[in-house]
């Protein structure tokens, strides 16, 4: 059986939900019916180098520095000339634009996974809308996504595919929780009550919401520490919002977490404060671990938290109701909640159920 030659084009390997998403992806993903290609066009970090460790990934990486550049251009179509490719898969905003234009120069079908959606009124938002149009498919992760696209007509109804995001279980079974040298290096008491946030710090993740929430609940509470965990344009602005707070002993900022799960493991709390939320692959990993969550009820995270049955859901922007769910929560039974969320996660969010629905979908468009 001829196997299905598929490029995939990601706007470059750095910590974040969509690219450990294609991680997982192209580690489980049968090579011996898709014959993968990754190319990443912005320079990468170190997640780079788990992608290199793949044996039958053919990985290409343009490392431009700028978004903006010709050669990015001239560069895939060279390269998509040469592949010939069956599929051509793009993710995140520079490679849709770019991967789309490259397309229209040979015979493949053309997916894009959304995912995350902001509509602004901006050269660089209006051309990925106007170039969604060359789409033969969108892949959106969630219904919300599916909708969004619907709502503001980047693509007609009959050409988008939900698959949603899914976890990979077994890098979450190992952890050490006895292993102290988190609480040691940050100092923290033995008995405390730690509250772990994780995501990028971009404005939609809402780390300015969570300092302010964090102020009510340590000033009532201050044996709560609160764990950021995640790198981003905005963290030295927030990390200056804890100083004039004078809470830098309280909310400790700790960059991207290796292994999410030793992290989890020592968290009494996981606390989402985006205002946009697409997905929340983070979530899912703190339900699996058996970590109560609490969010705000925004976009799609209503689709992976059920209120008061899988976690618990905060109107947006209410960060008095959110530091006071904060305090209940860390002192009641959620034993429930926690099992619920935990076998809720495992039925429907494995990541080789991501990986099937992915390897039909890329079949069926091609018959």
């Amino acid at each position: 059986m001829m196997k299905i030659k598929v490029i995939i084009v990601i706007s470059q390997l750095v910590h974040g939900g969509a690219e450990t998403s294609l991680l997982d992806i192209c580690k489980h993903i049968n090579y011996n019916k898709i014959d993968l290609t990754l190319i990443s066009i912005l320079e990468n970090d170190n997640i780079v180098d788990k992608f290199k460790k793949l044996n039958h990934l053919k990985l290409i990486c343009f490392d431009y520095s700028k978004r903006l550049n010709i050669r990015i251009l001239i560069d895939l179509c060279r390269l998509f000339k040469q592949i010939k490719p069956d599929i051509v898969h793009t993710n995140l905003p520079v490679a849709n634009i770019y991967g789309r234009i490259a397309t229209i120069f040979i015979k493949a079908k053309l997916i894009t996974t959304i995912h995350s959606v902001y509509f602004k009124k901006n050269i660089f938002y209006l051309t990925d809308l106007i170039t969604c149009h060359l789409n033969d498919y969108v892949i959106a992760n969630s219904e919300y996504t599916k909708q969004f696209l619907l709502k503001y007509k980047y693509i007609v109804e009959k050409k988008v595919k939900i698959v949603k995001l899914g976890l990979n279980f077994e890098k979450l079974k190992y952890f050490n929780k006895e292993n102290n040298d988190f609480i040691v290096r940050y100092n923290i008491p033995t008995d405390a009550k730690i509250i772990t946030h994780i995501g990028s710090f971009k404005y939609q993740k809402g780390h300015h919401y969570l300092i302010e929430i964090a102020k009510m609940v340590i000033k009532k509470n201050p044996h709560c520490y609160f764990v950021c965990a995640g790198e981003g344009d905005l963290m030295s602005e927030i990390k200056q919002l804890v100083l004039q707070s004078n809470l830098e002993k309280n909310i400790i900022f700790t960059n991207n977490i290796e292994n999410v799960a030793d992290l989890l493991s020592l968290s009494q709390l996981f606390v989402c404060t985006s205002t946009a939320e697409s997905f929340g692959i983070s979530l899912l990993e703190a339900m699996y671990m058996k970590v109560p969550v609490i969010s705000f009820d925004t976009d799609a995270i209503p689709e992976l938290i059920r209120d008061n049955e899988t976690g618990y859901l905060i109107n947006r922007y209410n960060l008095q109701d959110f530091a006071e769910k904060i305090e209940k929560v860390l002192v009641k039974n959620n034993s429930q909640i926690i099992n619920n969320a935990f076998y809720f996660v495992k039925e429907n969010f494995e990541i080789t159920k991501t990986v099937k629905n992915l390897e039909e979908f890329y079949s069926e468009i091609l018959n």
